[in-house]
């Protein structure tokens, strides 16, 4: 705990040093503060695309290593949709109804992967998504590029209804700025992350050629890294058709899933992070945790347990107005919390979400429970990384990133 402390301690100061100090009323010296929260952002999410393109990769490369994958498609869907208002101050964002384009491509299971079986043989694949969001003139125009997995609830020989989740980057071509867009005041970076969720019917017209029709909702936020980030929540019609380059394969095939002699395991990771808090274009705040979870094992799908949890943001200094070089000051804000664990295992990825009371913590203004989400990738039998939102009642705090270790 007092190695955790040490290392957050001087990573802040040095932090704090390079990049907070100055005068940041200078427009020059803004917009260069501005590209380097940028960077740092794009270093971030294009953690969060290797994770989930590599888990997607791998997938592929089991099939393709055993027998010809016929299964591949392109798929395109057009969207109709609006910009919720969820909150107050992003009323005059609303410019209108829209449209949405999609354009993705991906390959069908079939148990070439011994874990297909496990969740009904799921659709893998990557989309791209464009809208110009109505002409909006805060807003500019939306990108965005995700990988997915496609979760069948009914596949019947004509007729299919699925769910589909996938994350990855977007792209804002106009985000807050103090100077030329004060009223684009949902999101403080063009880089963000994207979020989709979808559910649809489908309906197979012949052995290659499907169509289908949706409720989805679409996703934009950079997890408080750039303040503002009150989000850009888009739900969404759509009607799309679906492709597959050749007959699809039919045959099952059974594949036994690795022996599970374990019942029990023990996680421990470490994870780092960065975030700002209003009034926007505040300075940037270093955040550490360090968590350690013992789960019980539910055969090789799922696994829940309980976590120790020990949580330290420089920005909580800030705000109960302690002195940022006195080490007791630092040592006291450190938060402590207990916390119910859930993992649902694919493969070498898994999602994960915590949440739980502090039982130790000085600032109360963000609330006394915390929540944790996030995707872990497997880089060996016990090493993994992590990539997380913490949350509070909903609200995101920050992102963070770090390495894990299990046995």
């Amino acid at each position: 705990m007092a190695k955790v402390t040490s290392i957050s301690l001087n990573i802040c100061s040095f932090y704090t040093f390079v990049i907070q100090n100055g005068n940041l009323t200078n427009k020059n010296l803004y917009n260069k503060i501005q590209s380097k929260q940028t960077a740092s952002l794009v270093v971030c999410l294009l953690m969060l695309l290797f994770i989930l393109l590599r888990a997607t990769s791998l997938n592929a490369q089991t099939t393709k290593n055993k027998e010809k994958n016929e299964n591949y498609f392109i798929e395109t869907k057009v969207h109709y949709g609006f910009i919720i208002k969820h909150h107050k101050k992003i009323g005059h964002l609303q410019s209108g109804h829209f449209s949405a384009f999609e354009l993705s491509a991906g390959f069908e299971t079939f148990g070439k992967n011994s874990w297909d079986k496990l969740y009904h043989y799921p659709t893998i694949g990557c989309a791209f998504w464009y809208s110009d969001l109505a002409k909006s003139s805060y807003l500019g125009s939306a990108y965005a590029f995700y990988p997915y997995m496609k979760f069948h609830l009914i596949n019947q020989t004509k007729f299919a209804s699925n769910l589909r989740f996938g994350i990855g980057l977007g792209y804002l071509s106009k985000k807050f700025d103090r100077y030329n867009n004060y009223k684009g005041v949902a999101i403080g970076s063009h880089i963000n992350a994207a979020i989709s969720l979808l559910f649809e019917t489908s309906w197979k017209i012949n052995s290659q050629l499907s169509i289908n029709t949706g409720i989805g909702l679409t996703h934009f936020s950079n997890g408080a890294y750039n303040t503002p980030n009150l989000g850009i929540n888009i739900p969404t019609l759509n009607v799309g058709s679906l492709w597959h380059l050749s007959k699809k394969q039919s045959k099952i095939i059974e594949n036994p899933l690795p022996l599970q002699n374990k019942k029990y395991e023990f996680n421990t990771f470490i994870a780092f992070g960065v975030k700002e808090m209003y009034p926007p274009l505040s300075k940037k705040y270093f955040t550490c945790s360090y968590s350690e979870i013992f789960y019980k094992l539910n055969k090789h799908k799922s696994k829940y347990g309980l976590g120790l949890d020990f949580f330290y943001n420089t920005g909580n200094l800030t705000v109960l107005r302690l002195p940022t070089n006195d080490f007791n000051a630092n040592v006291s804000i450190i938060r402590i919390g207990v916390s119910l664990a859930y993992e649902q295992v694919y493969n070498h990825l898994s999602f994960l979400i915590q949440t739980g009371p502090y039982i130790r913590s000085r600032d109360k203004t963000d609330g006394s429970i915390y929540t944790r989400i996030g995707l872990r990738y497997a880089i060996s039998n016990h090493w993994y990384m992590n990539l997380s939102l913490k949350t509070h009642f909903g609200k995101a705090d920050h992102i963070e990133c770090g390495l894990g270790f299990k046995i």
